[in-house]
């Protein structure tokens, strides 16, 4: 602990006496609390050095669970830094991502190819059906022609 701090835990240690000091007289002062808990209004007579206490004791067990929790993540953030280290260091794995990339990149250029030839097939089919479509459109031409013709 540097000197700072120690003077600082000093300084807090003497506030907490000083305020022990000025709270005794006021201990056993009666008094009435009121407030609204789940909707309902409560009224509540207690005493000053009660309500102090009270408060006191939440404070520290939520203080407990905070610490707690601080202390989980230091725990988590070490492994995750342990990880990353692990993840970031160059080993011999480095030929097994090599082989692994470039397996990757194969099959890549497999899932190409076969969508390229997928494309030209479902090209070939939209044209054959373009051109279907307009002998199609030319027979009903010369069919209307030849009612036309008729008339």
């Amino acid at each position: 602990m540097d000197h700072d701090e120690d003077n600082t835990i000093k300084k807090l240690q003497a506030l907490e006496a000083s305020v022990e000091e000025a709270k005794l007289p006021l201990d056993e002062q009666d008094f009435t609390i009121k407030y609204i808990k789940d909707g309902q209004d409560i009224i509540q007579k207690t005493t000053l050095g009660h309500s102090i206490n009270d408060f006191t004791q939440t404070f520290n067990q939520q203080k407990q669970k905070l610490d707690g929790l601080w202390a989980d993540w230091a725990r988590v953030q070490a492994k995750i830094d342990r990880i990353c280290a692990t993840l970031l260091q160059p080993d011999e794995t480095d030929s097994a991502a090599d082989e692994t990339s470039t397996a990757f990149d194969e099959l890549e250029k497999q899932i190409e190819d076969a969508a390229k030839t997928s494309l030209s097939e479902v090209d070939e089919v939209v044209t054959y059906c373009a051109q279907k479509e307009k002998k199609f459109d030319d027979l009903w031409k010369q069919v209307f022609q030849a009612f036309d013709e008729d008339d």
